[in-house]
């Protein structure tokens, strides 16, 4: 995951980072320099750096998007699960680029838009090509289980 540059500097954002491990106690709290994520909570390392995903509902309401907010809009969170997720050690090996081309990556999103709170979710990804619709669904699944 890209660091954000509008937040890697920010004095806030350290404080809160360490803080949180403090509470969490995390002994080392004072020398963080970046987010331990579910570690704090599970004290596993293979947490070091993974994030619980939000569901999906409201995906259109609910930017910036990742868990630092670095991506403003739902195609640069497309492009990037695209690429295959970004080169972190700990990334999930369920995350391998989808190579998905232009029409399908407008598919993708306009799919993800659907998820309201107010609307069933009864959405029909058969509008989708049969190699779209698999990628779609593994990059949903995996959205959904990180």
């Amino acid at each position: 995951m890209p660091d954000n540059p509008a937040l890697v500097n920010d004095p806030r954002v350290t404080a809160t980072m360490r803080f949180t491990a403090k509470v969490s106690g995390y002994k080392e709290y004072r020398s963080l320099t970046e987010d331990p994520g579910r570690y704090l909570v599970t004290k596993d390392k293979k947490d070091w750096k993974a994030f619980k995903t939000p569901g999906l509902r409201e995906l259109a309401l609910t930017s910036p998007y990742m868990h630092n907010g670095v991506f403003e809009t739902i195609d640069e969170v497309i492009e990037f699960f695209n690429k295959g997720g970004g080169d972190d050690k700990n990334k999930s090996p369920l995350l391998a680029p989808l190579n998905l081309n232009k029409e399908e990556k407008q598919e993708l999103k306009a799919l993800s838009l659907k998820f309201r709170r107010r609307q069933l979710l009864k959405t029909n990804m058969y509008f989708l090509t049969s190699s779209a619709r698999s990628r779609c669904l593994i990059i949903l699944s995996a959205c959904a289980n990180t």
